[in-house]
């Protein structure tokens, strides 16, 4: 299970209930999950994909590959 909480007192209240109840480990901030970099800042929580999109780009070989521009629709 996954927990983010900001208020630090609920957070510490949490955690004792939940040690009370199951065997669980604090293991601090999260930095990865599932392949994603995980930013934890003051005014939220952001997730990166550059570190999964090189992975991607690695496994089929296309990591030097040339650049083009995508046209896209805009103003729906």
């Amino acid at each position: 299970m996954l927990m983010t909480l900001y208020v630090v007192q609920l957070s510490e209240q949490f955690v004792a209930t939940m040690q009370g109840e199951f065997e669980m480990a604090v293991v601090g901030e999260l930095n990865f999950f599932l392949g994603l970099q995980v930013k934890q800042v003051e005014h939220g929580i952001f997730l990166c994909l550059a570190k999964y999109c090189m992975e991607l780009l690695n496994k089929f070989n296309i990591e030097n590959c040339k650049e083009a521009s995508t046209l896209i629709a805009t103003g729906c």
